[in-house]
């Protein structure tokens, strides 16, 4: 399918009027924000978590949570799925037995919920892993 001319300008508008310089300040915050979560995961479930932070994130950073294996991950990854209010997140962690969450469009209170389901499946049976703390 081809995209109307209309659509193109568009776009090209909106990426003009963007204010770019605020994309550092964005990435630190976010950043911050990554490590608290991190930090907050390390905390209550003592499974190591850590931020990614690479140029490939661009101003989005992620969290990857370790478990003890690509099943236990594929396993957390369905019961979130699974919620009354489902929590979905992406399985590119999974086969090195990671949940890998980004919180860019996450509010405080879902932010809370998902700590807290995180927590419940940590209680619940899937082993720690060391627990370590690094920002990459």
């Amino acid at each position: 399918m081809k995209p109307t001319k209309e659509a193109l300008y568009g776009l090209v508008a909106a990426v003009q009027e963007r204010d770019w310089r605020d994309m550092p300040a964005l990435r630190e915050r976010n950043i911050e924000r990554a490590a608290e979560f991190a930090s907050e995961i390390r905390r209550r479930t003592g499974w190591h978590a850590e931020v990614r932070a690479t140029d490939l994130h661009g101003p989005f950073p992620r969290v990857a949570i370790q478990l003890s294996s690509p099943e236990s991950a594929r396993d957390a990854l369905r019961g979130l799925a699974q919620l009354p209010t489902p929590i979905i997140v992406g399985p590119s962690g999974t086969p090195r037995g990671q949940l890998v969450i980004e919180l860019t469009h996450v509010d405080s209170a879902e932010q809370a919920y998902l700590l807290q389901e995180i927590e419940r499946i940590a209680r619940e049976g899937a082993p720690p892993t060391e627990v370590t703390a690094s920002i990459t």
